[in-house]
């Protein structure tokens, strides 16, 4: 009998033993990312215009469609990257790729990583990290068009669907350490036209960096010893942003 091969990639569920060793991959990759940097958010630019915002400001409705990445930092490592999308009627999909959100909590149900019934606000998940002992998370946002943002809610709700799932090539659901290649993968695939990625990474910290580089609308920064408050930072013209790009120094 010949052997079965099977292609993993991030969101896509594979063999026993190919994910053991996936795993196992990640985890030396995350591990070794850590001597790259001493501290969360290591390439949070330096030169952008910012202004600290009540932290009331994250409970603020949208006035139109957004994308919302957003990058949780421990204190050595980068801990989980996830996605909420809001429509043009302000329905909120959190896509929490191999995360922990809402599995003990009643009420809350995940399909296939996605939550689609009482999804957090801002405020609420950062409780959440907070609840973690995360200390730095990056919320990276873009201003969407209805008719950017409907395709990318449709490939979600499909790659939430196995029936549907084939059809886009995609599923939701994530094994755990791949959250942030999940999500990056995603925006490759399927980002465009809203958000043309270069690449996708298994290093949250390397794809925090590409994030900043691909001219988001805003980025919050919500620090867990400043909870009062949240950093908004403006990017400023493309040359002057990717020259503000602070680079972490190496050991």
């Amino acid at each position: 009998m010949k052997p079965v091969a099977a292609a993993c990639r991030p969101g896509v569920i594979g063999p026993k033993d190919t994910l053991g060793r996936l795993a196992v991959t990640a985890a030396m990759a995350m591990f070794i990312s850590t001597g790259c940097f001493h501290a969360p958010a290591p390439y949070l630019p330096t030169q952008w215009p910012a202004a600290k915002e009540p932290i009331a400001a994250l409970s603020e409705r949208v006035a139109q469609p957004v994308l919302q990445v957003l990058i949780a930092y421990n204190i050595y490592w980068p801990n989980h990257t996830a996605l909420r999308l809001v429509d043009a009627s302000g329905k909120v999909i959190f896509w929490d790729p191999g995360g922990g959100y809402g599995k003990t909590a009643p009420g809350i149900v995940r399909h296939s990583d996605l939550i689609l019934d009482r999804p957090p606000s801002l405020a609420t998940y950062m409780a959440y990290r907070w609840s973690n002992d995360d200390q730095v998370v990056e919320i990276f946002e873009w201003r969407l068009s209805a008719s950017e943002a409907r395709p990318m809610a449709d490939t979600l709700h499909a790659g939430a669907t196995r029936t549907e799932a084939t059809a886009v090539g995609f599923r939701t659901a994530t094994p755990g350490l791949f959250c942030n290649a999940a999500v990056s993968s995603f925006l490759y695939d399927y980002g465009r036209p809203s958000l043309k990625m270069g690449d996708s990474y298994i290093l949250p910290n390397l794809f925090s960096r590409e994030l900043y580089r691909r001219k988001p609308d805003r980025v919050m920064i919500l620090k867990r010893d400043e909870r009062a408050s949240v950093l908004v930072l403006q990017p400023p013209g493309t040359t002057q942003a990717l020259a503000g790009l602070s680079t972490p120094k190496h050991p």
